[in-house]
């Protein structure tokens, strides 16, 4: 019966026969695929998902190369402006030895917040 309406459908129009010809053997019937997509960092604690902003502090020559960073933490905050107030309460990271340049970037990846520090004062930008 379904080799009828097959060879029917063909006689009207060739594209309704591969049409129907498709559905009667259910080849183009697919499940939409799920694909990953490149998002920003989460962590869930408990029911809420939380984005990861990266602390990072290290030297900065004079001349502006930065070397590579002696600490990298992570900070989980709700938004740009805690992962800042986190970064600013701890000092211990912030005043490391050998280092007068401080950094947050955020869960997509970008320079979010920086601190600059000399011998007389700090410089947040």
């Amino acid at each position: 019966m379904q080799v009828h309406s097959v060879k029917s459908a063909q006689a009207r129009s060739p594209s309704r026969a591969i049409a129907a010809a498709v559905q009667s053997s259910g080849a183009g019937l697919r499940k939409p695929v799920a694909t990953a997509t490149a998002g920003p960092k989460l962590m869930t604690t408990g029911a809420e998902a939380m984005p990861i902003y990266r602390l990072r502090v290290a030297w900065r020559e004079r001349n502006g190369i930065v070397r590579a960073p002696i600490s990298d933490e992570s900070i989980e905050a709700s938004n740009l402006r805690d992962a800042i107030a986190v970064a600013l309460a701890r000092p211990q990271q912030l005043l490391a030895t050998g280092t007068n340049l401080a950094w947050i970037v955020d869960p997509e990846g970008h320079v979010a917040w920086t601190l600059r520090m000399d011998d007389t004062s700090a410089v947040a930008v």
